[in-house]
């Protein structure tokens, strides 16, 4: 439709007015729609837009290019530039490690430098790296030459052995005295600030007790039924020798730096406890009585890791239940079973039913030294025979009945035991009774039943009377 206007209006086959008046009207209007302007202007040029005025004149001279920044006020600004990067750094005593990763890009405009300024400034990220490595005790400056795109990295290493606030107090006085009047780009850190230090006490639960940071040489990493028992034996003794009070926790461990966690945990190989994950396994899989608990905190988001032993519901009745505990005959004495033998049964016993497959435990070899803890040095191809034995003894000296099942795992025949209760006594004589009645043909009373089975009760055979 433009295209028409404008053939009509350059052949002047109608005047500019009626043109005007045509597309004025509504119909029109909602013809063209966002097109009526265009329309217009074909009717009507718009007047030509007059040239810009020359505001520059002949004689002008050209500007000035502004000087260099100096090579000190560089050093100056990218050394606030570190400090500002290491304040935003989330520092843990178990991750010591922060990193500055720049490139030549990125600094040249942190810098504020302009585009024609080429200059290298890695010789200036260099001096700058040196000068306040010389003013950290608690952490060392390196500068590692191959880093991202050619250009160095600045790793920041804390010294395991120092606090874990020691850096964040010197970078606040650097900041106060050397790099106060630094004119460099002070940006917000995009990472958390340092929380607060922690309070010797981690938490107002635990008991206002030293913790006993005492050293365990068990396996942390892979840790067996000996290990766990070990250290609960330990727990206990402690808990009898502090003789604590009230219903508040008992500080165990108070951990606040990499030294402290090496030295009260030496077999934990270090570079394994950056999260706490293995030592959070380790005392999750600790077997407690009811009468207390372990409760602690192993994780990134405190700056102090603490153990502690919880009493239910206080230290008065859990201390007497620990004793008792402790004075109560083990296993061997109790039952008259070996050492491999009552290791097996308490494992049947602290078995739940979910554990179960049917009536099938899990597989015995799996579980040796996990959770069974059976020392007994056996060939492993002839496991089952040990196993065999074992059950044998459990079967004739306890409730259980035992029977072995071999089972596939993986290709590897493994073993599963059957664990079925004995019927007690009573229900035993009262089988024997009644089969014997029923093959004499004879239906007895209740009171002739009774009377029998106090008779075969008291048979030292277990034999019917004739």
């Amino acid at each position: 439709m433009v295209r028409i206007i404008s053939a009509l209006r350059k052949a002047n086959a109608c005047s500019e007015e009626f043109l005007l008046k045509v597309i004025s009207t509504p119909k029109f209007r909602e013809i063209l729609a966002t097109s009526w302007q265009r329309a217009y202007d074909a009717i009507r040029p718009p007047a030509p837009k007059a040239p810009a005025a020359n505001t520059k004149g002949a004689n002008t001279p050209p500007k000035e290019k502004p000087p260099l920044i100096p090579v000190s006020e560089l050093r100056e600004r990218t050394a606030a530039l570190i400090i500002e990067e290491m304040r935003g750094m989330r520092y843990h005593f178990t991750n010591t490690i922060g990193t500055i990763i720049w490139t030549q890009a990125t600094l040249r405009r942190r810098l504020h430098l302009p585009k024609d300024d080429e200059r290298d400034l890695e010789p200036i990220l260099r001096d700058s790296t040196t000068r306040l490595a010389r003013l950290f005790d608690s952490a060392r400056l390196e500068l590692e030459p191959t880093g991202y795109r050619r250009f160095p990295i600045v790793r920041v290493r804390l010294d395991p052995s120092r606090a874990w606030d020691a850096l964040q107090k010197e970078i606040e006085s650097l900041q106060q005295d050397d790099i106060g009047a630094a004119k460099a780009d002070r940006q917000e850190p995009t990472t958390p600030q340092l929380p607060p230090p922690a309070g010797a006490v981690p938490s107002p639960q635990l008991a206002n007790n030293p913790p006993w940071n005492a050293v365990w040489k068990g396996s942390i990493e892979r840790f067996g039924k000996a290990d766990l028992d070990g250290f609960r034996d330990a727990l206990f003794q402690h808990a009898i020798e502090q003789q604590p009070k009230g219903a508040g926790a008992l500080l165990l461990y108070s951990l606040q730096t990499v030294a402290q966690v090496q030295h009260c945990f030496p077999s934990w190989r270090q570079g394994h406890y950056e999260t706490g994950g293995l030592l959070a396994a380790f005392l999750k899989a600790v077997r407690l009585p009811p009468c207390v608990a372990l409760s602690f905190d192993l994780s990134q988001k405190t700056q102090q890791w603490w153990i502690a032993l919880v009493p239910k519901p206080d230290w008065e009745s859990a201390l007497r239940a620990i004793c008792e505990e402790e004075s109560r005959p083990t296993t061997e004495q109790r039952l008259g079973l070996s050492a491999d033998a009552a290791r097996l049964y308490e494992w049947i016993e602290a078995l739940r039913p979910s554990d179960y497959l049917g009536a099938w435990t899990p597989v015995v070899e799996d579980l040796i030294e996990s959770e069974i803890g059976i020392t007994a040095k056996w060939p492993s191809d002839n496991f089952p025979a040990l196993i065999q034995m074992l059950s044998d003894e459990i079967s004739a000296k306890t409730q259980y009945q035992l029977t072995l099942q071999p089972w596939n795992a993986l290709g590897h025949v493994k073993t599963r035991l059957k664990v079925v209760k004995k019927a007690p006594q009573a229900e035993a004589l009262s089988g024997i009774l009644t089969a014997w009645v029923r093959d004499k043909g004879v239906v007895p009373t209740a009171e002739q039943l009774h009377a029998a089975l106090n008779a075969v009760a008291a048979n030292p055979a277990n034999k019917p009377p004739a």
